[in-house]
């Protein structure tokens, strides 16, 4: 893996990126908030059999691994009726996990 090659082509591809203050981005009118995450557990029954998960019973212990998904975990439990225990909840910005 050439990680110098990486960072190269990540430079060139940020070159012309143009950097705004986070002020300015938040208060801009091409910003807006968008709910990623219940459209994603609403979806969920459609790719996974979420009545047999909850019919089961099963007590789950889930560990997102530093990752964004932490956030996900209690809506998904609280929409299906799960019994799912989050057993690392810290967010780690840099995924070193």
């Amino acid at each position: 893996m050439d990680t110098g090659a990486r960072k190269r082509a990540a430079a060139r591809g940020n070159a012309d990126t143009k950097r705004v203050p986070f002020v300015a981005a938040i208060g801009s009118a091409t910003t807006y908030e968008h709910d990623f995450i219940a459209p994603y557990v609403d979806d969920l029954r459609n790719v996974v059999d979420m009545e047999a998960i909850h019919a089961a019973r099963l007590k789950l212990g889930v560990d997102p691994l530093g990752g964004a998904a932490v956030h996900y975990w209690e809506p998904i439990n609280a929409a299906y009726k799960l019994d799912i225990a989050v057993v690392n909840p810290q967010v780690d910005p840099l995924f070193r996990s």
